[in-house]
């Protein structure tokens, strides 16, 4: 989608609040509310939402209802595309990199054009969360996956007895040295194309896009991720997933215990049968497991592994 065709977008939903309630957008300006979002510290997760943000929409959806909050966080991302489409093309990226960006964009912009009332453009909702920080370059698209800007709990500490203290604080002392900043990935199953490389090929082509964002990025002190599916137990109970937990460790990250939480099971069982009735037996509890990697081993990794820079292994 095009900037004019945004613009005609834009003009459609625009003319659509002032038609219901025609002072709301002098009451509550997109400037403003956007203005909120920039102030966000450099660190801050995608599901954060700050005081200022959280008034506005309030005050927004007292004025009118829900239907006009989420119209009005449709403006918001119109408003946002074309500046970081001008703001990546001044970006010192690999074409590969640009393209993933402006894919991005074009997916946002034309599930704007195609809504249908359905609560996707509200806080509660992740998905939306995760493609208004696209569009306000909090995300990094790696491929299959996203990335932002966040760091190690402290948490992981104390998840597993004082082995798994021992453990973090030696990696901490002479791998990453820091807590922060670090690279997060996130998946994102709303954005069904990228969706289709969740394989070991893609999962590889994403690693080495971070590489490449660490070489740029000299004071990211490296990746950290965590999930169900880099759980060991895994091994036995869903075999054809071992390569996630396998290229991690070889591509250089360290796994540590990180624990259960109710969304994380039903994220593990929402799609196997087989997981399904081993948890509902007792013979499964989905467990998730925390990788780190220091920026030198991954981006001595991806050297190795793709030593033309590209793809191809």
């Amino acid at each position: 989608m095009n900037s004019e065709d945004i613009n005609q977008l834009k003009s459609v939903l625009i003319e659509k609040i002032q038609h219901r309630h025609p002072e709301l957008l002098r009451q509550f300006p997109i400037k403003k509310y956007i203005a909120c979002l920039e102030r966000y510290p450099e660190d801050a997760s995608y599901e954060d939402v700050s005081d200022g943000v959280r008034t506005l929409c309030e005050g927004i959806e007292r004025s009118s209802n829900q239907s006009i909050l989420e119209t009005y966080h449709q403006i918001v991302i119109l408003e946002l595309i074309p500046d970081a489409r001008e703001k990546v093309q001044s970006m010192t990226l690999t074409d590969e990199e640009t393209a993933l960006y402006h894919t991005n964009f074009n997916r946002i912009a034309n599930d704007a054009a195609n809504y249908r009332d359905s609560g996707f453009y509200l806080y509660s909702n992740q998905s939306f969360g995760k493609a208004l920080a696209f569009c306000r370059l909090r995300f990094i698209p790696v491929g299959l996956l996203k990335m932002e800007i966040s760091g190690m709990s402290k948490r992981v500490f104390f998840k597993n007895g004082p082995r798994q203290f021992i453990r973090v604080l030696a990696f901490l002392l002479f791998q990453l040295r820091g807590l922060k900043p670090l690279y997060q990935i996130h998946s994102n199953l709303h954005d069904r194309k990228s969706m289709e490389e969740f394989n070991r090929d893609g999962w590889a082509r994403c690693y080495r896009l971070v590489a490449e964002s660490l070489k740029r990025e000299k004071h990211v002190r490296g990746l950290v991720a965590a999930s169900w599916f880099f759980d060991p137990a895994l091994e036995q109970i869903s075999p054809r997933l071992n390569y996630l937990r396998e290229l991690g460790l070889e591509s250089g990250g360290n796994l540590f215990y990180w624990g259960q939480s109710k969304s994380g099971t039903n994220s593990a069982i929402k799609k196997s049968p087989t997981r399904r009735r081993l948890y509902e037996e007792g013979k499964y509890i989905p467990t998730s497991y925390m990788f780190v990697w220091p920026r030198e081993k991954l981006i001595k990794w991806a050297g190795e592994t793709f030593p033309s820079g590209t793809g191809t292994r």
